[in-house]
């Protein structure tokens, strides 16, 4: 049997010992963000909702044409989300994905373009969340007047 060169095991525990670490830190969900030179945690984002044929835009780029959305691997920060389907009102959701951490937006329901007949006159523009999470509000304007209602 032929002795392998003296140099072989300790260049495959060199390499061990450094690949291992890397491989754990990223199995964790750490990554290197080349934006900030700095070491983060990545984390989660998970939208699901109806209609489940809807555009899904993650700061003004379009992310997926179904729901459910499920988007691995994003670095933590603030992002602005608009969700738009035919027939239904856009929707526009800011939600902060922090380190590590999964964002879960479920149930999304977008309203139907369809209005009741005691308020034909109206014409929504857009649906936005409020500040708290049991609030929206509405921007509307009519013949005569526009305003944004809270609900």
């Amino acid at each position: 049997m032929k002795k392998l060169h003296p140099i072989i095991f300790p260049l495959f525990a060199i390499a061990f010992l450094i690949i291992a670490p890397l491989l754990l830190a990223y199995v964790a969900g750490y990554r290197y963000d080349f934006k900030s030179r700095a070491i983060t945690r990545v984390g989660l984002i998970i939208i699901d909702g109806k209609p489940k044929e809807m555009r899904i835009f993650m700061d003004n780029q379009q992310v997926a044409n179904r729901m459910p959305l499920t988007k691995k691997s994003v670095q933590p920060n603030v992002y602005t989300f608009h969700l738009a389907s035919d027939g239904y009102h856009d929707l526009t959701l800011k939600r902060e994905l922090k380190s590590g951490e999964t964002l879960i937006m479920s149930p999304i329901f977008l309203l139907k373009n369809a209005e009741p007949q005691k308020i034909s006159d109206i014409h929504v523009l857009s649906i936005h969340d409020g500040k708290k999470s049991d609030i929206f509000l509405i921007e509307w304007e009519s013949a005569s007047a526009k305003g944004l209602s809270s609900f």
